[in-house]
């Protein structure tokens, strides 16, 4: 998509509707300098299957690119808690309980 059709779509909203706009593309600014930051300082060991991404195919649950932006937009003020250390036993969260089970 060009950048004067991006122009042209803006031009169309509400003035309300630009600060959405602004938000999320300050949300996506930040989300790319992160990843960048990451990118550069991660090493070059092999990472274990866990470490791994996990992806979900949004198309597959009938949910559209709008409505995906949409939705990174409104969790992403979540961003911070999510990707904490200590959540990491949530990845894998009935394994883990299964092994607390276990040693009770």
């Amino acid at each position: 998509m060009s950048t004067q059709i991006i122009i042209e779509k803006l031009n169309d909203l509400p003035p309300e509707k630009l600060t959405e706009v602004e938000d999320f593309v300050d949300f996506l600014r930040e989300r790319t300098r992160r990843e960048q930051v990451e990118s550069a300082s991660a090493t070059a060991s092999t990472a274990s299957a866990h470490d791994k991404p996990r992806t979900v195919d949004l198309r597959e649950l009938g949910i559209s690119k709008e409505e995906a932006a949409e939705l990174r937009f409104r969790l992403s003020t979540f961003a911070e808690d999510w990707e904490r250390p200590e959540m990491d036993i949530y990845d894998d969260y009935d394994i883990n309980k299964a092994t607390l089970d276990a040693k009770s």
